[in-house]
């Protein structure tokens, strides 16, 4: 049974009061934490464009890496998950290489090489 049944309350009103209150998700700290990896970059028309970081943890680096690309709420991110823990290393709001690799200085001396490449191409749906 949701908690919202149990205290008779709708289970959107409880989600939307704890995100907004409790959580502290909108508290000042918690936004300049979410976007201190952020950085601009320069688009062909000479126009700067802002590249939103929320997750950069170098402590999730491992040996047995995986990159993918996710569309979240109409814009696309680059997502590097940890296989062995399933932590997540990093999530960027591109998928360009040539604005991923202004943020390899920011993993410092943890350096970057690759052992495998998988490919997995799905023409229909992918079970």
């Amino acid at each position: 049974m949701p908690v919202g049944d149990s205290l008779l309350v709708p289970n959107k009103k409880l989600w939307r009061w704890y995100h907004d209150n409790l959580s502290g998700f909108l508290s000042v700290s918690a936004v300049k934490e979410r976007h201190q990896h952020d950085f601009v970059v320069k688009t062909k028309n000479g126009k700067s464009k802002n590249i939103r970081v929320p997750i950069l943890e170098v402590d999730n680096l491992g040996d047995d890496m995986a990159i993918d690309e996710k569309q979240i709420g109409g814009d696309f991110y680059t997502i590097l998950t940890n296989r062995n823990s399933g932590k997540i290393a990093l999530l960027a709001q591109t998928i360009k290489a040539s604005e991923l690799s202004q943020l390899i200085p920011k993993f410092g001396l943890r350096g970057f090489y690759v052992i495998a490449i998988f490919i997995i191409i799905c023409y229909k749906k992918c079970d």
